[in-house]
């Protein structure tokens, strides 16, 4: 047995990588319904529960896909002959290997321009024969007609001027050499022979200098012959010098002539055009972008083609019907295991255990925590305090239930306990990564202090609930916390301004006193009451200096962000904004391309 299309089994994976994904998941749904109840309980409560019905589901879908994937992977065994019929052109090229063919009158040699036009031909054919003859003084057939094209451009690239040790042009003997090949191997082709059809074809690629007489008149021979002629000329008019190199490469320098004079290799259009035209054929000048392979390739189009033998071909039988079906069956069995009323409790109960937070806390403790809140909401403090202490008491680890209880002392005024739950559910619960819970916290803890006058608690409370807010994306939460850090800001610069004034009312009176009383000699309750007053001033610069002198610690904020925030938070933002600005600074390069 083969597979024609062995890559579809790479799909397999992803079928083995669900089957384990089935035993997982029913791991975890066992694990889950163990904090509904005790395992030895589960077929009390649900008798008909069963956790390998999802299993057979998948298994059956699984066997399913494993067969389309086998179907898609194309089984075959057992095979036939064929014989297909071979039809095309009998195609020979000409191709020019004198000395003049190195020259580089153009981007490249026109031996390198004309093996490259070749190249692109050979890419373009289906179903002809070609066949290569290399010419220069003399001719030889390097490669006879066939329909390996592989081998073909081998041949090309072995190709050059070294390969013919008699150098000149002779472009009559290359053209009788292909007429030769050409008739030959149509009369071999008895198919050919008997239906009369003769679809030859002669290419030839030259710069058209030639020193033999005589090339007309063969090319007039090709049409009464019914070879299909087309000429390509390669190189300029103005022509170049003809470079020597070594085996290496390297220039050496140019081929000269007996006179010792530079030979320049000149193209000869006029020549090739002749022989074109003498033959009822067609005539290109080779160009760069090989714009002239288009219209060769529509010439050749409209040629018969004749059919010039069979080719037997082993053909495999299909076999992908047999898993397709045993895929359909497989899917038709998984649908029809419905999932059942118990099952879709069960999944109903799981998703209800999952939903009462990340601790899975267990029923009761949840009821428990539910009784809390409603007699919160109704304003049964007593009740509710009861409610939320019996559940902590089940789950003591419970952050949401500390939060709870936070909450119910803050609301009975105990502002100190309530602060330090708070800040011990805001930590845990960063720590755990559970950001609503912690942002909640740092707003409540900042509201706690800030009732209590604790002007600094408060602005670090409100400034750690903006950074979880941040991540959370909680933009409700933190603009109220923006507002009250706006409130504190204005109650603290009011109480600053009333406490100059106060000392400004108090420096006046004790001037006008000393007004009244200038002669009065000074004795101890003066001293005192000066004491006093020096003292209190001094309480009172304390107090206006306080908030700077008092260092402000956050562990994402230095000193002087802090400093700003208290100034104003939203040029804060501003600035810190800019600075992230500063840091893609272009750098001069010392080049730019």
């Amino acid at each position: 047995m083969t597979l024609y299309s062995p890559k579809w089994l790479l799909c397999l994976i992803g079928v083995l990588l669900f089957i384990v994904f089935l035993f997982w998941d029913r791991k975890k749904r066992k694990e889950k319904f163990s904090f509904f109840a005790k395992e030895v309980m589960w077929f009390k409560i649900a008798p008909e529960l069963d956790f390998s019905a999802r299993i057979k589901k998948g298994l059956f879908l699984s066997l399913a896909f494993i067969f389309f994937i086998l179907a898609l992977a194309r089984p075959q065994w057992g095979s036939h002959e064929e014989n297909i019929p071979l039809t095309g052109l009998d195609i020979i090229v000409a191709l020019d290997v004198s000395n003049s063919m190195y020259v580089e009158d153009q981007v490249f040699s026109r031996l390198k321009l004309a093996k490259h036009f070749i190249k692109s031909m050979l890419t373009r054919l289906s179903g002809d024969r070609v066949g290569v003859v290399a010419f220069a003084g003399s001719s030889y057939l390097a490669c006879p007609l066939t329909t390996d094209l592989d081998y073909v451009l081998e041949i090309i690239e072995t190709l050059s001027p070294e390969s013919i040790t008699n150098q000149g042009t002779q472009i009559k003997t290359a053209l009788e050499i292909s007429s030769q090949a050409l008739s030959r191997a149509a009369e071999d082709n008895t198919l050919l022979k008997e239906k009369g059809i003769f679809s030859k074809v002669l290419i030839l690629i030259s710069d058209g200098e030639n020193y033999e007489d005589g090339a007309e008149g063969i090319a007039s021979h090709l049409k009464t012959e019914g070879i299909s002629f087309f000429v390509f000329g390669i190189g300029t008019q103005n022509g170049a010098p003809i470079p020597i190199r070594d085996e290496a490469g390297f220039l050496k320098g140019y081929k000269k002539d007996r006179q010792n004079h530079t030979i320049i290799s000149k193209f000869s259009p006029d020549f090739l055009h002749q022989l074109a035209k003498n033959a009822g054929g067609k005539y290109w000048t080779l160009s760069i972008n090989e714009a002239e392979l288009e219209e060769f390739l529509a010439e050749i189009k409209t040629l018969s083609r004749g059919n010039y033998g069979e080719k037997k071909y082993l053909v495999y039988e299909e076999r992908y019907q047999i898993p397709l079906v045993l895929g359909i069956i497989f899917l038709l069995l998984e649908l029809s295991l419905a999932m059942r009323k118990t099952t879709r409790l069960l999944m109903f109960l799981l998703f209800f255990i999952n939903s009462l937070g990340n601790a899975a806390t267990p029923v009761e403790t949840y009821l428990e925590n539910e009784q809390g809140v409603r007699a919160y909401k109704k304003g049964e403090m007593e009740e509710a305090k009861q409610k939320f202490n019996a559940a902590q008491a089940r789950d003591p680890e419970s952050l949401e239930l500390k939060y709870n209880q936070s909450v119910m002392e803050a609301a009975q005024g105990n502002l100190e306990k309530a602060a330090k739950g708070f800040s011990e559910v805001a930590e845990q619960a960063k720590q755990k990564r559970n950001q609503n819970l912690s942002e909640k916290s740092f707003f409540n803890l900042g509201e706690l202090h800030q009732k209590k006058g604790d002007v600094n608690g408060a602005l670090q409370a409100y400034l750690q609930g903006i950074d979880t807010t941040k991540q959370t994306k909680n933009e409700k939460l933190e603009k109220d916390i923006r507002k009250n850090i706006e409130l504190l800001q204005m109650a603290k610069k009011q109480q600053q301004e009333q406490n100059q004034e106060q000392n400004k009312e108090q420096d006046k009176k004790q001037k006008q006193d000393q007004k009244q009383s200038p002669n009065k000699t000074p004795n101890k309750n003066d001293d005192q009451k000066k004491e006093d007053s020096k003292n209190n001033k001094n309480e009172d610069k304390k107090k206006d200096e306080e908030p700077k002198a008092k260092d402000f610690k956050h562990d994402k904020m230095n000193k002087e962000d802090a400093e700003r925030v208290m100034a104003e938070l939203a040029e804060r933002e501003k600035k810190l904004h800019n600075a992230k600005k500063h840091v893609g600074k272009q750098t001069n390069l010392e080049k730019d391309w």
